[in-house]
């Protein structure tokens, strides 16, 4: 179990239409003027329609005109009488207008039934919003086919709209036709002056390789300050990543902190994972606080719970990403990282049929990470001639891919030697995945390598188990990871109580070696000394 620091690119986020519409991707660029009351004449076609004859079809038609047009008290109104029409509306229709009025959601027990979504599309076949909801949803179940169908449906019916174009290309993303996502915003006429639209097309050219048309613009569009801060949080970080990926640290932290006055919550996960990923530095401070202030900032807040070692906190957190982004495989990969820390693998397992279901099949570094929840939990019989032999042919295949996954493949294929009774070699593996992981990143993985080299040696009884624990301690001190700290506090449990072997290594431990508790302030009142107290 190694932590995966993939390349991240600020591509749009994906979410459904209801929730979106309440977002800054929604708001217009320029401020309204100031004006009476708009006539019947002045709204749009399904609105007057809706105000005409009032049903189930044209509330939904008018519901998503109002939510593409930018129009809330619209939204709103035909939000209201769809949730006093419950009763017959189905239920994707709903959650949309429960999202656009900001109520609670209907609950659900799980997906919504797909021809739930149809009877909504016989009562409003127009309805661009639905059918990228829909495209959204076949995703999550891995019908690419479906989802392909629907989304370009809903481009076909709103082609020049901002949320839509972006909602396009990240599908085009999740479907790894990258050239097509980075051709459809290079090719739009709207991308030239939108700088939500530049933010994604930067994004989408650095992922498929080509040359991005919107640098000079973009570069432009900050220079001469054309829009509020809202509106170039993530066109500032496009460039700012750019920029720090070209060697200028110092222009990219201008232009990222520019990013920071009016955050998306993709612009805060964007800018910790370059402080963590590619030295951004320490000029930028308060992210805690401003994730703190989003709501809907999983990504971000999962990485500064890990960071801070509130790894219960961090795995609620991914749990929130996955339902935020059930089409995506990073939650996923991030949620069963976390939880091979805790020795969740229960839960490992429950992540990887997700990913199965849609994905189709498991990638590599989750296939490494359920490889090592099952030796660890026994799932895998590696006392068993035939199954060992298969997955160390396996694990075999992996480290010739090489680069970070050969680290991690040799890290499971040492924990398969001692879990087949073979300690020196899973001894001399373990050195080896340790050595290789410092010389790719440094110290964070060989820290996470040394900790299971110590583990499996504590477990086995070996005479230089209390060697291996020292050495996984001073890497993670040297490279700070709260990880490796909080399972090495599991193992020196271990090393004292062996015969607790079976509830240290568990999910219900992890209370008893989260970050020991310190005094933080003294202070004194009427009744003497006060302490506040803290976890260090």
């Amino acid at each position: 179990m190694l932590r995966d620091k993939a390349q991240r690119r600020i591509v749009p986020r994906w979410r459904p239409s209801g929730l979106a519409s309440a977002s800054a991707d929604f708001a217009s660029l320029k401020k309204p003027p100031a004006q009476g009351p708009v006539t019947a004449g002045q709204r749009g076609v399904a609105l007057q329609a809706f105000n005409i004859e009032r049903s189930l079809g044209t509330a939904s038609e008018a519901l998503t005109e109002a939510l593409l047009e930018g129009n809330p008290d619209a939204a709103k109104r035909c939000a209201v009488y769809i949730r006093q029409n419950a009763a017959s509306a189905p239920e994707p229709l709903l959650r949309l207008a429960n999202e656009a009025a900001g109520g609670e959601l209907p609950p659900t027990t799980g997906a919504i039934d797909v021809a739930r979504w149809r009877s909504l599309l016989k009562l409003s076949p127009r309805n661009a919003a639905v059918w990228a909801d829909m495209s959204r949803h076949y995703s999550s179940q891995g019908d690419k086919k479906q989802a392909m169908r629907c989304m370009q449906t809903a481009l076909q019916l709103a082609p020049d709209h901002r949320w839509m174009l972006r909602t396009a290309s990240r599908f085009l993303v999740h479907q790894q036709d990258y050239a097509a996502a980075h051709k459809l915003l290079a090719d739009h006429p709207r991308t030239k002056a939108d700088p939500w639209l530049m933010a994604a097309e930067l994004a989408c050219a650095h992922i498929a390789g080509k040359v991005p048309k919107s640098w000079k613009a973009g570069n432009d569009a900050l220079r001469y300050d054309r829009f509020s801060a809202m509106h170039v949080s993530e066109l500032a970080t496009a460039i700012g990543m750019m920029e720090l990926e070209g060697g200028k640290r110092k222009q990219a932290r201008k232009l990222v902190q520019r990013g920071l006055i009016a955050p998306t919550e993709n612009t805060l996960a964007q800018v910790i994972w370059a402080k963590e990923a590619k030295h951004l530095g320490d000029g930028i401070v308060g992210l805690d606080k401003l994730v703190s202030a989003h709501g809907d900032a999983f990504e971000a807040s999962y990485k500064i719970r890990l960071r801070q070692g509130d790894f219960q906190g961090a795995v609620k957190a991914c749990l929130r990403w996955m339902e935020d982004e059930p089409f995506a495989a990073r939650p996923k990969m991030e949620t069963t990282f976390v939880a091979s820390l805790l020795d969740d693998y229960d839960l490992i397992e429950r992540i990887a049929q997700a990913a199965l279901k849609t994905d189709g099949k498991l990638s590599h570094e989750m296939e490494m990470n359920v490889i090592f929840a099952d030796l660890s939990s026994g799932r895998i019989d590696a006392g068993d001639p035939d199954v060992a032999a298969k997955t160390m042919s396996r694990l075999k295949a992996v480290i010739d891919i090489g680069g970070p996954l050969a680290v991690h493949a040799t890290a499971n294929l040492a924990l398969l030697s001692y879990r087949s009774g073979n300690p020196e070699v899973g001894r001399d593996l373990y050195r080896v995945a340790i050595d290789l992981a410092r010389k790719q990143n440094g110290f964070e993985n060989a820290a996470l390598a040394a900790t299971f080299a110590a583990r499996e040696a504590i477990l086995a009884g070996a005479p230089d188990a209390e060697i291996h624990l020292n050495e996984a301690t001073e890497l993670a001190t040297r490279s700070g990871s709260e990880a490796s700290r909080f399972y090495n506090r599991k193992l020196q449990a271990l090393v004292a109580a062996p015969d607790r072997a079976q509830i240290i290594l568990s999910p219900s431990s992890t209370d008893e070696f989260l970050k020991p508790v310190k005094i933080l302030k003294m202070s004194r009142d009427a009744t003497g000394f006060v302490l506040t107290i803290g976890r260090s």
